[in-house]
């Protein structure tokens, strides 16, 4: 963390003492945090202020400045196409889902990143839509992919009438379109494996022909255990 970084936003009582410290953090002007996590757990705690409409910070490791809105942070100067909603990162597991209500009527439509960074095996990475807290493994996914190896030569994938969507493998991006939305869900993006030595681009085109409601995603790894990270924005209409 840098030299301004700080770890609380101090909320003091009529009568107390303070000390100097207290006073660094309180004339520091606007709080500087390291990332979101080190924001988010600043505000509301023990001696902490609750957070607010209005509250400022700045991220060291994004470099922006952000304010509260009341319901999320915006950034500063930066019109909110994309607004962040949620990210981690994960260590030797077999799947990971996105936090229940991820997807909901405050955005139409989303972008996620997916990365991992290190797996136990070979068998790629498979996508299942989950509301409830529950994976859907009904036979309602339609999957298409066009793709190309570095030798120049086609490397397409077609699955119909399948539980999942798999086989996918190195950084997948992907746009979610109107999942929360009692309707068809589409997903379309690409992923490139990460085997040096037969690279393999491909496009992802998958549809969820139900009209289901959905609030989350789940990641499953399709043999052993994986470790990357995810991050998740919301599209803003305007």
């Amino acid at each position: 963390m840098g030299a301004n970084a700080t770890t609380f936003v101090p909320s003091y009582t009529s009568g107390e003492v303070l000390t100097a410290a207290n006073l660094s953090v309180t004339n520091s002007g606007i709080p500087v945090f390291a990332d979101s996590t080190a924001r988010d757990n600043s505000f509301g705690g023990t001696g902490e202020k609750a957070l607010a409409e209005g509250q400022f910070a700045y991220l060291e490791d994004t470099n922006t400045t952000q304010y509260y809105d009341g319901a999320t942070w915006q950034s500063v100067g930066v019109a909110p196409g994309l607004v962040f909603i949620t990210g981690a990162s994960f260590t030797t597991v077999s799947s990971v889902s996105l936090p229940a209500a991820t997807f909901s009527t405050t955005y139409r439509n989303y972008k996620i990143l997916f990365e991992v960074t290190a797996t136990s095996a070979s068998g790629g990475t498979s996508i299942r839509m989950r509301a409830a807290g529950s994976d859907n493994t009904t036979s309602n996914y339609r999957q298409m992919e066009t793709g190309i190896t570095q030798a120049n030569s086609t490397s397409n994938n077609a699955r119909d009438n399948v539980s999942n969507w798999e086989g996918m493998s190195g950084p997948i991006a992907m746009d979610v379109f109107s999942p929360q939305a009692t309707n068809v869900t589409h997903v379309i993006g690409g992923y490139t494996n990460s085997n040096p030595f037969s690279i393999i681009g491909r496009t992802l085109n998958g549809i969820f022909v139900a009209t289901t409601s959905f609030d989350s995603m789940s990641f499953i790894c399709g043999s052993g255990n994986f470790t990357g990270y995810y991050r998740v924005y919301g599209w803003a209409d305007a």
